[in-house]
C-alpha cells in the first residue's frame, strides 16, 4: 500500500547566541508556531516530485538529487543526494508544502525544508535515522548549497519542545531544556522585509574570519581547538598581532557565548528585564563588532529602546536582513506594532511585518 502522511515542520527563533554555533559555543533557540505543513505520498515513477504552495511552483529531481530548477527545491535535491549516497533505501515520493513560516525572514525556512523532507522520508520508509543523525544529514545537505553554517537551526526544528528553549552546546550537540515562563510578556518578531539570503551575503566570510583568527592565535604559540576555548586575557594579549577586524570578530563571539550563560540564569529566575538588557548588548556586538546588521534592523532596535513596553530587542539570524526578535509587554503588542509601522514607513517607505510567536513542539507527524 502506498502511504500518504502529513507533518508539521516549525521554524525557529534564537533568543540569544548568534554566530556562536559554528564557533562551538552555546545558543538558546526554540521551535515556534510558525510552520510548514508537508504532505508526502509514495508514487510510482523514476523521479521525486515537489510542489510549493508558497510559490505555486512544481519541480522534480532524479534518485541522485539532480535536476532541480528552483531555489527552494535545491534543498530537497541535496537531501535526496545525501541520503542516496549513504545508501538509505528511499524511493520516489511527491512532497507538497505550504504554511505560514515566512521565507527569508531569518526563521530558518531553508532548514525547515531540509529537516522536513528527511523526517518525512525516515517516517514513510522506516529508515530509523536518529534525530541527532538527521541534524547532521540536514546540515550537510544545506552546506552543500554553498552555506558554511552550523547546526543550530536543524537541531531546534528536530528537538524543539512546547514552552522550552534549548540551551545547545554546539561542541557536542547536546542540550538542556530552559523553561520559558513568559507570563506577562511575549516574543514578537519584527520583519524588516529585507530578504535574508545567507549564501549571497558575508555570512561565510564571518565564519572564515573566525577560523583565521583561531589559526593566527595558534601560530602565535597558543594551542586552542575552538573560538569558544579562547580566554579573554589571551585574546587581549594578542590584540595588536590580531589586527582590528579579527580581534573584533573573536571578541564578539566570546562575549556572546557568555551572554547565553547569563541569559539562562536570568530566565531561570524569571528576570526578563535582565534578558532584555542582554539582548540589547547582543545587538550592539552584532552591529559594531561582528558587522552583520543592516540599516533596517538597527532602526527597529533603536526605536524599541525608547518604548517602555519593550524589554529588549536584537537582530536574529545570520544578519543582513530578516527579523528583529523582541520581548514585549503582552498587553501592548497592538500599540507597539502600530507605532513601529508608522515610524518604519516614514523612514523606509514601506511597512515592516510582525509575528507574535510561541515556543512550540519540533517537527512531528499530524493526522
Amino acid at each position: 500500500m502506498q502511504l500518504t502522511r502529513s507533518y508539521k515542520v516549525p521554524g525557529r527563533i534564537n533568543l540569544i547566541g548568534e554566530h556562536t554555533d559554528y564557533n562551538l559555543g552555546f545558543v538558546l533557540p526554540g521551535a515556534v508556531d510558525q510552520f510548514l505543513i508537508f504532505k508526502v505520498e509514495e508514487i510510482e515513477g523514476p523521479e521525486f516530485q515537489f510542489h510549493s504552495g508558497y510559490f505555486n511552483q512544481d519541480d522534480s529531481c532524479d534518485v541522485f538529487g539532480q535536476g532541480a530548477k528552483h531555489n527552494w527545491s535545491r534543498f530537497f535535491c541535496q537531501v535526496i543526494r545525501v541520503l542516496s549516497e549513504r545508501k538509505y533505501p528511499i524511493r520516489p515520493i511527491k512532497c507538497s508544502f505550504d504554511g505560514n513560516l515566512p521565507i527569508g525572514a531569518g526563521m530558518s525556512s531553508s532548514s525547515a525544508l531540509s529537516c522536513g523532507l528527511i523526517f518525512s522520508l525516515d517516517d514513510i520508509f522506516d529508515l530509523r535515522i536518529s534525530k541527532r543523525d538527521m541534524v547532521f544529514l540536514a546540515s550537510e545537505a544545506e552546506n552543500s548549497s554553498g552555506l558554511d553554517g552550523g547546526k543550530m537551526d536543524q537541531y531546534s526544528i528536530l528537538f524543539g519542545e512546547e514552552g522550552q528553549l534549548l540551551k545547545i552546546d554546539c561542541r557536542d550537540y547536546t542540550h538542556e531544556l530552559v523553561h520559558a515562563s513568559l507570563v506577562n510578556h511575549a516574543i514578537v518578531l519584527f520583519d524588516t522585509k529585507v530578504e535574508h539570503t545567507l549564501i549571497d551575503t558575508e555570512y561565510n566570510d564571518r565564519h572564515a574570519e573566525c577560523k583565521q583568527g583561531l589559526a593566527k592565535l595558534n601560530a602565535l604559540g597558543e594551542n586552542i581547538s575552538s573560538v569558544r576555548d579562547i580566554k579573554r586575557k589571551v585574546l587581549d594579549a594578542y590584540q595588536q598581532e590580531m589586527g582590528p577586524v579579527l580581534y573584533r570578530r573573536l571578541s564578539y563571539v566570546l562575549d556572546e557565548t557568555d551572554r547565553v550563560e547569563r541569559a539562562v540564569a536570568a530566565i531561570e529566575l524569571e528576570n526578563w528585564h535582565e534578558v532584555g538588557a542582554l539582548m540589547y548588548q547582543s545587538h550592539q556586538g552584532l552591529q559594531h563588532e561582528y558587522e552583520v546588521s543592516c540599516e533596517e534592523l538597527n532602526f527597529i532596535v533603536e526605536w524599541s529602546r525608547s518604548n517602555e513596553a519593550v524589554l529588549g530587542a536584537r537582530m536574529m539570524g545570520g544578519g543582513f536582513g530578516g527579523c528583529v526578535i523582541a520581548i514585549v509587554d503582552m498587553n501592548q503588542i497592538d500599540d507597539i506594532v502600530e507605532e513601529l509601522k508608522g515610524a518604519y514607513k516614514k523612514e523606509f517607505g514601506f511597512f515592516p511585518g510582525y509575528y507574535p510567536v510561541r515556543i512550540s513542539r519540533g517537527i512531528h507527524r499530524i493526522a
